[in-house]
């Protein structure tokens, strides 16, 4: 059956992407013979991007329509979830944060072992949620980039005030150009780096639709 023979071969890609990248995210795949659900939970580290772009690039072989990705993240590595991001516009792939209901958090479509606390889109995840052609879900966090330990350890002052000047830059250009509105980067770039600022509903609801897609497609 084919469906099968898609699911053992996705198995078996994604066991040869743990085994040989560095991957620090859990990316799951759930494909029929026509469309797939890709799944990216944990922490953004190093490798995700390269594992990522592998199983897209195989489902678009396969003739196979990622209906949606989705995600539950406290965020990670900023540059790996830009380039992330930039592939999942690139293939016109729609997103799926966590909602928040009165009851708590749901993370529908995910492991059922999921912890509450992981049943979130925050930090570099947001960058990667923002890249939807069509983005769902509002448990939103954002707050400024910051280096991840180590990354600055050679640098003079001088030289980590420009590196992080220039990261600033590269964000802000990734987020305009994901059609994220003036007043959310705003908002993200005025939040310290340890500290997060959850999106209220209306926010989150706002930044649904593309509208540049949305211009394309009509």
């Amino acid at each position: 059956m084919r469906v099968r023979h898609i699911f053992l071969l996705l198995l078996g890609l994604i066991f040869i992407l743990n085994e040989n990248l560095l991957q620090a995210a859990q990316i799951d795949v759930y494909a029929t013979e026509e469309f797939a659900n890709i799944r990216l939970i944990g922490n953004i580290e190093k490798g995700d991007a390269e594992a990522f772009k592998i199983i897209v690039e195989y489902l678009k072989e396969e003739k196979i329509t990622v209906n949606m990705l989705l995600l539950a993240s406290i965020g990670g590595d900023a540059i790996e979830a830009m380039q992330i991001g930039t592939i999942v516009r690139e293939s016109f792939i729609p997103t799926q944060a966590p909602f928040a209901l009165n009851s708590g958090f749901t993370c529908n479509g995910y492991p059922s072992g999921l912890k509450e606390d992981d049943c979130d889109c925050s930090s570099a995840c947001f960058l990667i949620w923002a890249a939807g052609v069509y983005r769902m879900g509002d448990v939103l966090g954002i707050h400024r980039p910051y280096f991840l330990e180590g990354n600055l350890e050679e640098l003079s002052g001088t030289g980590a005030q420009k590196e992080l000047v220039q990261m600033y830059e590269r964000i802000r250009s990734y987020l305009e150009n994901m059609d994220v509105p003036e007043h959310i980067i705003i908002k993200m770039f005025n939040t310290k780096s340890d500290e997060v600022a959850y999106l209220d509903w209306a926010s989150a609801k706002s930044m649904e639709s593309v509208p540049l897609f949305d211009e394309w497609v009509g």
